[in-house]
Formats: C-alpha cells, structure tokens, sequence
C-alpha cells in the first residue's frame, strides 16, 4: 500500500546527498506510487522546484528562505554555524508541518537529530528512517593527529548518536563495512541497520558521460586521468597531486582534470605551484554535467581518506573509466572487490598511489572494468527501490 514519505536533509554546497535524496524520493515515487515530499529547511533545492514537478515530488517548505537565502560560502566553518541556526528557528515550523502532513514515514538524511526531537514533539504515528550519508568520523578518524576540536566534535557526535538514532526503525549505510563498524563502535541494535545502496546510477549520469568535453587535454595523445569531488582534506587530492607529479619525475608524462570546487582551492593551487606541474594539473572547478570529464579520461582515481564509499567511484564505475582507489575506510575498496574491479593503494601514500597509476595505465584490464560496471549496478535507482521496498512492506500506514 502506498505511503506518505517525506525527506529531510538540510544540506549546504555541492554535495553528493542532494543527489540521493532526489534520486531516492523519485524511485519510491516512481517504482511504488508512494506519495513523497521533500522538506525545505532554509534554501534546499533552490532553482529546482520544476525538477521535484517533473519527477511527482512536493516541496514543503518551512518559510525560512528569506531569512536564509542561501548557503553560497565555502568553508565548512562557516557553513556549520548557519546550519545550526537554520535547525534551530525552522525547529517549531516542523512540528507544525509534521502534525499537518502526518506521514507514515520520514527519512532522515542530514542533521539528523532535530528531525529526530522535531517528531517526537509533534507527537504522531511515524516511521523514523536514517540514511547514514558518509562515514561517520567517529569510526574512526580519532587518533592524535586529529585536531583536537575535530575529536572533541567525534565524541559529541557519538553520544548524541547514542541518545537519539535508537529512535529510529532503521539505520541506513551505504556499505556493510560501516553497518559492522556501526554495530560494533554504538550502542545501535545491529538488526536496526541495514545496507541500502544509494541511487547513485542514473540516466543523467550514463547519458552525461556521452558527450563530449571541453578540454584540451583531453584531445592531446598524453594520458588524462581525472579526479571529482569537494576540495577538502576528506578528499585527498593533495595526495593525488603529488602521486602524479611522482608519475611526471619517473618519465610517464600524464595530465590530471579534478573536478570539483571547495575551501581546499587555494592549498591545492599552493602545492601544484610548489611542485612546478602547473602544466599537468587543472582544477576546473564545479561541472553543472562532470560525467565527460570521467567518462573520457584514461583513468579515474580516488584518492579519499576515508569515503562510504564515494559517489565519484561508482559513477567512474558505471562509465566504464578503469578505476585506482585507496584502501580507506569503508568502502572503496568493497566496490572494487579489493583489486578485482580497479587497482588498489595505500590510504595517504602518493608513491604507491603513483606505481598503482604507472600499473593501470601500462596495462589496461577489460576485465576489471567489467566488473566494476557490474557493481555499479547496485546503485541504481531501480536497486534502490527493491531494497527500500522490503523495509516499507513491513511498516504500517498511520491512517
């Protein structure tokens, strides 16, 4: 039986979890008729409302967007703070707009824990659903090269996860990986979590990838290999850069596109100038369409520190680009089957990441390609849906 479900997940930036929250909503729409409403905390899908028309989504807003007209700065730091604040003063219009919807299920993507208080305030009948979107830091980004504010913000967050997600019915991960560690690391029922793949692979991704890019280098006879994500420390890309300048001082002379925008810019630029390999790396910054950029390189490297297990990855994957990946936390290297799939580095090692380059450039794998196209097939929307849908089937309508 068809049921409300509405979504929340206050985000900020480019960020790869505005993606499977549509994606996600649109498959239940889609797939199982369900009624589905995505919640505008502050400037959500801002430039977007004919999308969630097209694909059958209400937009419920919370009447913040004159206050918060948008989260356009590029520091975490910033952002942080203006989050909180959005959480806080849209808290009351959400228990409103819960006891007016009255759904049977909400799914809780980001800033987790007011949605969490918000509903059992409003004092209705309804399904609590967490999609863990990324690793949780606390797993395990807690030694003593940590900053200490970082370590101090790992305990809080896993206290508080202690203290509200048992409310939930559910704890989604992306990987089983993380439901183990989850389970192992919280106070969480292990039956509570299940792994639910994100609807990463869809036909913007696939019928992007087809056309052409705009790049001189990728019409040059030197080997491109690309890179996408946030330019933040999470993402390594210093470390990518300085596994291709290791490939450009061994004789291999390759070029290397990252796509993507973030606070890291200007560090990143730093090391490229300090390293002399202006010629041989380009950040181009946010692409509306990236997929050209993946689908036509040699080569796509993930170079994360830790990753769960990376949108990037399984897009590269569904295009078809051979694939290096580091060994970090939780799942890139699940993807990849731990080498059958893609060449596998050390996390934080540009010299093995340069030999797994070398490796995968001078001997190209069909097979591995193969493979990681096949597990690509995880994260489809259809995918998607056949595994929420198990959940659903056992949770009741409120009405």
């Amino acid at each position: 039986m068809p049921k409300k479900i509405l979504y929340w997940g206050p985000y900020s930036g480019h960020v790869g979890t505005i993606k499977a929250q549509l994606n996600s909503a649109f498959a239940l729409h889609k797939f199982g008729g369900h009624d589905v409403g995505m919640i505008r905390a502050h400037s959500e899908f801002k430039g977007m409302e004919d999308i969630l028309r097209e694909k059958g989504l209400r937009l419920l807003d919370l009447g913040l967007c004159r206050i918060f007209p948008g989260l356009e700065k590029s520091s975490v730091l910033a952002r942080r703070p203006y989050m909180l604040a959005a959480a806080f003063l849209g808290f009351i219009p959400l228990v409103r707009l819960l006891r007016r919807e009255r759904p049977d299920v909400i799914m809780l993507n980001l800033l987790v824990a007011p949605a969490i208080i918000a509903a059992a305030v409003a004092n209705i009948p309804v399904t609590l659903i967490v999609s863990v979107q990324g690793y949780p830091h606390f797993l395990g980004i807690d030694d003593l090269k940590t900053p200490l504010w970082k370590r101090l913000e790992n305990k809080i967050r896993k206290r508080l996860w202690n203290l509200v997600y048992p409310r939930a019915r559910y704890i989604l991960t992306m990987t089983e990986q993380t439901g183990i560690k989850l389970a192992r690391d919280t106070n969480l029922c292990a039956k509570q979590i299940k792994t639910v793949h994100n609807p990463v692979v869809d036909d913007g991704v696939l019928q992007g990838g087809d056309r052409s890019v705009n790049h001189a280098w990728y019409d040059a006879k030197v080997p491109v290999i690309a890179g996408m994500g946030r330019l933040t420390y999470q993402k390594g890309f210093d470390m990518l850069i300085r596994a291709v300048y290791e490939v450009c001082q061994s004789g291999v002379k390759v070029k290397l596109v990252i796509v993507g925008e973030g606070e890291d810019r200007s560090r990143l630029e730093a090391l490229i100038t300090e390293l002399d390999i202006n010629e041989y790396v380009d950040l181009v910054g946010h692409k509306k369409n990236p997929f050209p950029y993946i689908a036509h390189a040699d080569l796509f490297v993930l170079s994360s520190r830790w990753e769960d297990p990376g949108h990037a990855i399984i897009e590269a994957a569904a295009l078809g680009t051979p694939i290096v990946t580091t060994d970090c936390p939780s799942g890139p290297s699940e993807l990849v089957e731990h080498g059958a799939a893609g060449w596998v580095c050390r996390t934080g090692d540009p010299c093995d990441m340069a030999e797994k380059i070398k490796l995968a450039l001078a001997m190209p794998d069909a097979g591995k390609q193969k493979l990681a196209k096949q597990n690509a097939n995880r994260f489809t929307l259809l995918s998607h849906f056949q595994e929420m849908d198990k959940l659903l089937k056992d949770i009741p309508c409120s009405v």
